[in-house]
């Protein structure tokens, strides 16, 4: 083996100069692929990771350049179902507002009358010549803190006289139209609004 030269191990692996050109060309070819066969073995892992890289990424590309619009028309679908459920859930709360708050002061249901399904109160006051009865000055007013009557509008109906005739006022979500007579006693309609 030592007798062998490089120049002669090359001489096998290489086309000679003495044949034709297309003989030439077909040990060429002979040859690459002999070495594309051999040589790439090591690389396969490299390259299969690598393509398997490119296609993943491919399709993480359309599916993210398609995912928005699917990702929007879910959020969309449950931004509505959460709409629909939180309009219910405060329509249910709103209807609870005015019994509640004259249930926690204890009034008397005959001079406290929840109606129009739940979204007007009227109230009773008792005057000096209401023989009837009606709410005390203080149930009253506790059915007014309930419903957290403003500092403002609670002085308005403290200083209504009987020449003032009908008032209104309004906050949040809530309207309340009164009278006042010392006789009558300060009746009054609250009503939920909006």
């Amino acid at each position: 083996m030592s007798d062998q030269t490089n120049e002669e191990m090359h001489a096998k692996e290489t086309p000679s100069e003495g044949l034709p050109v297309k003989a030439n060309e077909q040990i060429q070819r002979s040859t690459a692929k002999n070495l594309a066969a051999r040589l790439p073995r090591k690389y396969w892992l490299p390259a299969i990771t690598g393509v398997a890289g490119i296609a993943l990424g491919l399709l993480m590309g359309v599916g993210i350049s398609a995912g928005p619009a699917e990702n929007q028309r879910h959020d969309d679908a449950l931004a509505e179902t959460a709409s629909v459920g939180a309009a219910e859930d405060a329509e249910r709360l709103t209807k609870q507002i005015l019994p509640r708050a004259a249930n926690d002061c204890q009034a008397d249901t005959a001079f406290a009358v929840v109606s129009d399904d739940h979204l007007s109160l009227t109230i009773d006051h008792k005057g000096k010549e209401d023989y009837s009865g009606g709410l005390s000055t203080r149930e009253m007013m506790c059915i007014f803190d309930k419903l957290g009557v403003p500092s403002a509008v609670a002085s308005h109906m403290q200083q209504t006289t009987s020449m003032d005739g009908r008032q209104t006022e309004a906050w949040d979500n809530i309207e309340v139209s009164w009278s006042y007579h010392p006789d009558r006693g300060m009746d009054s309609v609250v009503e939920i609004v909006g």
